[in-house]
């Protein structure tokens, strides 16, 4: 098993070292530099074909959590367990279609390659955007070790413990670097169309053959889950978790990932609201699809191993099983391995590449005199040190690591009233940096108190306390400004 592995893993990296070599070998031929430009650097010169654009949204956003990160929540918590994620990303569309064309529309007219430096120039106030930067830094990290941990794991379950994950993680750190360095948001753009294809196939392919080769098809698994773990078809769960306010609440925070500035960029790297329109076509379209593997992968491990094995885990077994299977086994794993392997290294860059270009935009531009190539310069060493703490975040990973997820999206929900208010004509920078401190004050204190008042989640509580801050403190703000004029 371990040679076998090692042979995907050694194709898997040699594809995206072909990539990156052609991503630079046309970029050396246009302009004849090696390095990539500011704007290439961070938003592909907005110059990325339609579908790859769709698939690069797609497979930042779904990455290692949809192939292995949600079959662990619905393999812990049943249904619910992928439900939760499927309707925030609906109400997320709501939101992404609206703001994603605004932040588009108003990056071109005043040249601004990163979302949160929009809000910066929106609320005239450089500081607006250096504290949503600092504070969006932290966000990330968890998503960052949410794609190691993923990989780390899912390896070690699928090798049945020969690959760590010091070891397979460093290997695909390694590449993670030297796209930071050499590639580019093109490279990442392109690498994801790749692995969203190879995962999808992978993934149906593969869950197909588990479901058959065990149950005989869909309807003798869920009469063996009926008999065995009928709790798992139940929104509460086996351990009544997702009790109905936890699991709405939940549900509505998870439109925090739409907010993240690395999906943010990929509607600033839109040509025209139509590619934003075909964005939230396919990640429609993408969740209908998705939710079927995920549901079938979670309940069939649950129904097979129950408590004998990790969550973090399970799927790394689930395809141990598939690949031993037969030739077709062995080709749905390969493309589900490069698929998984690509989500999370190129989701890894992209939020590293969003860091970057945070720090860099919002944090040291606003305050210093940087040429371009400075601030590429120190983007990438910005990127390089946080994936090394993301590194060391994931050696402790929570028990199921869709955890990380949450918790982000939690977080960033501090953020939504400001992003959703940038162009409303009674915005303040005073009642958005009023609005983020009470968020900021209001998450930590139900965080470390652990309180859910009425069984809802920290993070929508949060969200319900800075909306209205946010929308009155502005109104007021406005009123007395305008006496004052």
């Amino acid at each position: 098993m371990m040679g076998d592995v090692s042979i995907i893993i050694g194709i898997t990296g040699v594809y995206f070292l072909l990539v990156l070599a052609a991503i630079m070998y046309t970029r050396i031929r246009d302009t004849g530099k090696i390095m990539p430009g500011l704007n290439e650097f961070f938003l592909a010169s907005r110059k990325i074909h339609v579908i790859v654009l769709i698939c690069t949204f797609i497979g930042s956003l779904f990455s290692a959590s949809f192939a292995l990160a949600l079959p662990t929540f619905v393999f812990k918590h049943g249904l619910a367990g992928c439900l939760f994620a499927i309707a925030g990303d609906m109400v997320g569309l709501l939101f992404m279609v609206t703001l994603y064309k605004a932040l588009r529309a108003y990056s071109v007219k005043h040249e601004i390659y990163s979302p949160i430096e929009c809000l910066s120039k929106a609320y005239n106030n450089p500081w607006v955007g250096f504290t949503c930067a600092v504070l969006m830094i932290f966000f990330l990290s968890p998503y960052i070790s949410m794609q190691l941990v993923g990989i780390g794991k899912f390896l070690e379950g699928f090798s049945g413990g020969e690959i760590g994950y010091v070891f397979g993680v460093g290997g695909m750190m390694s590449v993670v670097a030297l796209y930071l360095i050499f590639g580019g948001m093109r490279a990442v753009a392109y690498t994801d169309f790749v692995q969203t294809i190879a995962i999808f196939l992978g993934v149906f392919g593969s869950v197909a053959l588990f479901v058959y080769m065990n149950w005989g098809g869909i309807t003798g698994l869920m009469e063996a889950a009926l008999e065995k773990t009928p709790e798992h078809l139940s929104v509460p769960g086996p351990q009544n978790y997702y009790e109905w306010p936890l699991f709405l609440s939940v549900s509505i925070i998870t439109l925090g990932l739409v907010f993240q500035p690395h999906l943010l960029t990929r509607g600033m790297m839109a040509s025209d609201d139509g590619q934003i329109n075909a964005m939230a076509f396919g990640l429609f379209i993408g969740l209908l699809l998705g939710t079927v593997p995920v549901f079938l992968f979670g309940l069939g491990g649950a129904v097979l191993y129950g408590d004998t094995v990790e969550p973090n885990q399970v799927m790394g077994i689930i395809f141990q099983d598939v690949y031993n299977h037969s030739l077709f086994g062995l080709i749905v794993t390969g493309l589900m391995l490069v698929g998984a392997l690509g989500a999370a290294m190129s989701t890894a860059d992209s939020i590293l590449l969003a860091i970057g270009q945070i720090f860099t935009r919002d944090v040291a531009s606003p305050f210093l005199k940087l040429s371009d190539n400075a601030q590429v310069l120190l983007s990438k060493i910005i990127m390089i040190t946080v994936l090394g703490g993301a590194f060391v975040i994931g050696l402790h990973p929570p028990e199921l690591m869709g955890d990380l997820v949450v918790y982000s999206a939690s977080a960033t929900c501090i953020l939504v009233p400001v992003f959703v208010g940038f162009q409303w004509k009674k915005r303040s920078d005073k009642a958005a940096f009023l609005t983020l401190a009470i968020g900021v004050i209001t998450l930590l204190t139900l965080a470390l108190t652990k309180t859910k008042p009425m069984g809802f989640q920290e993070g929508f509580l949060t969200l319900l306390v800075t909306i209205p801050t946010y929308w009155l403190s502005s109104i007021i703000l406005y009123k007395r400004a305008s006496q004052t004029a």
